[in-house]
Order: C-alpha cells, then sequence, then structure tokens
C-alpha cells in the first residue's frame, strides 16, 4: 500500500530531489574549512575589483528605451516621489543612456544605480513596479573582458584566473550532484549579473531555444549576507497542487516560494534535462537589494558535446 502524503511535505521533497529542475549545493559539503576560507578572501577582493570596475560597466544587451523614455517622462512631471523635496535631487542626477544605430538603448551602471533608486522612492506597489514598461530590460550583463575593467586592484590575467576558479567549483559541483564529468560538456555563454542597492530582477523564465544549454549554473561571490533578511535572493515559484479562489472569482494555483541566499557558498544549478525541461519553465526571480553592497552573481551555461 503506497504511503500518503499530503501537498506541502510533496512539494519540499520534490524540490529537494531536484523534480523542478533545479538544485542548490553549499559548498560545505565539497571543501573543507580551509578551502572554504581562501574562496572567501578571493572572491572578496574579486567584489572589491568589481567595485572598482563598476563605474565603467555598460549593459552587454540593447533593449528598447521604453523604460528610459518612462523614467524621464515621470522624473519632469514629479507626481510619484514619496518624498516632493526629492524629485529636484533626482532632476539633477544623470540619467544619460547610450544610445545605439538601431534606436535601441544600452544602459551602465550609473544609469540602473539612480533608476532603481528612483522607483524605489516612488509610491507605486510592487505589482505596479512589475508593470513598468521596460522594466525587465533594467538588468545589468557583463562579458569577461570588462569584468575588472580599469580596476587598480587586479592582474592583466586576473579575468583568467577567475575563470579557471570558477571552472574548478562548477565541475567539482556537476560531479557531485549528478556524477557526471563537466569536462564532457562545452560551455555556451557566461556572463557576471550585477544588482546594486534597491535592484532586482522580475518574475521569468529563462528561455533556451536559442542555445540548446543542458545546464545553467549560478555562482556567488558576495561573502557576507544577513541570514533571514531576504535581500536580493533567488526565489524560485513552484507549482503545487492547493489553490484558492480569488476576489474575481477565478480558482488559481498556489506557488510554494524557494528562496536561495546570495551568498558564495550557495551554487545553483539547472539541469534543462529533467523532466522535459521544466528548469526553463519556473518562473523566478530575484528580490529587491536592500543592502548598499551590489550584488554579483557569474551566469553559466553548458551544452553536452
Amino acid at each position: 500500500m503506497s504511503k500518503s502524503i499530503n501537498e506541502v511535505d510533496w512539494t519540499s521533497q520534490k524540490i529537494s530531489e531536484g523534480h523542478f529542475g533545479f538544485k542548490v549545493l553549499t559548498l560545505d559539503k565539497l571543501y573543507n574549512e580551509t578551502n572554504l576560507k581562501g574562496l572567501k578572501e578571493y572572491f572578496q577582493e574579486c567584489c572589491r575589483s568589481m567595485d572598482d570596475a563598476s563605474q565603467t560597466y555598460v549593459n552587454s544587451r540593447t533593449g528598447i528605451p521604453r523604460f528610459a523614455n518612462w523614467c524621464k517622462k515621470e522624473i519632469a512631471l514629479g507626481k510619484i516621489i514619496h518624498s516632493p523635496d526629492r524629485v529636484e535631487k533626482f532632476k539633477e542626477l544623470n540619467f544619460d543612456y547610450i544610445y545605439q544605430p538601431d534606436g535601441r538603448v544600452l544602459y551602465d551602471f550609473a544609469y540602473m544605480k539612480h533608476a532603481f533608486k528612483y522607483i524605489d522612492s516612488t509610491i507605486l506597489t510592487g505589482i505596479e513596479v512589475r508593470q513598468l514598461p521596460g522594466i525587465s530590460d533594467l538588468a545589468l550583463t557583463i562579458q569577461s573582458h570588462d569584468w575588472f575593467k580599469n580596476s587598480e586592484r587586479i592582474l592583466s590575467n586576473k579575468a583568467e584566473i577567475l575563470k579557471r576558479e570558477l571552472n574548478k567549483i562548477e565541475k567539482d559541483v556537476v560531479d557531485y550532484l549528478y556524477k557526471e564529468d563537466l569536462d564532457d560538456f562545452e560551455q555556451v555563454t557566461r556572463h557576471l549579473n550585477v544588482i546594486p542597492q534597491y535592484g532586482f530582477m522580475g518574475s521569468h523564465t529563462d528561455d533556451t531555444s536559442d542555445d540548446s544549454r543542458d545546464l545553467t549554473i549560478i555562482i556567488y561571490f558576495n561573502t557576507s549576507w544577513e541570514e533571514n533578511d531576504k535581500r536580493g535572493s533567488l526565489k524560485f515559484h513552484v507549482p503545487t497542487f492547493q489553490d484558492f479562489y480569488e476576489n474575481d472569482g477565478g480558482l488559481y494555483c498556489k506557488f510554494e516560494i524557494f528562496d536561495i541566499d546570495p551568498l558564495y557558498t550557495n551554487v545553483v544549478v539547472m539541469n534543462h534535462r529533467t523532466n522535459d525541461n521544466i528548469a526553463g519553465l519556473i518562473r523566478h526571480e530575484v528580490d529587491k537589494n536592500m543592502s548598499s553592497d551590489t550584488r554579483y552573481s557569474m551566469y553559466t551555461t553548458y551544452r553536452k558535446k
């Protein structure tokens, strides 16, 4: 006779088993205390160097200027700011962005910082913020040649050293979680995700249709983050068998929110071969970074050779 289990316990069990296409490994299961201490010190130096270089960061992806146009208009109107005395301060900030010949825009780090600070200062609700035009384009992804650009702390080959360190961690994690050799995979993409204070990444799915990836691996660089604060945490929205009625009379599915703190000891792997790439369908987001520290993470994808 099969054993009965309630919906909550079933969902928790399936998350831990990787049924929804993602797993989280804490590096203390791989490395001893001495190795973790060395990694922590190295990532702290990387964060300081990235902080030095961040003023030169420009997004590697272009976007339609929907958000830029909305932001420029609202700042000029000054009607949605919590404190009227801050309107002039925002008007004085540099909200310049880089226009491309095709009419699209590139956002840089300074623009991102100001834009997220502005959004945080408005009377908009969370739902209203998620519905802002072009809000999904407000992201900063940096390619390897710019990770340490103009940083006085970094040797010219430091990006290559970091790549080797990341490769080792990723290889060890994949071997531990799946008993597979990462040498049997080819790297598809790798970029640095940068989220400044008040920054966030809205709910989305990862489109894998163009690159046929098999694995997505996320490594965090921040070595200090207040426990249980959930600032800047990665949230997976896992569907459950529970449902509820809304005021409009509609029947809706409940979601289990699975939080992952952006700490260097947490490594996230999305396995796109699991259950028909369910990982590509599970919505996830990064909630607001209320820390004064910029949130850095490395996003790498692999495809089986």
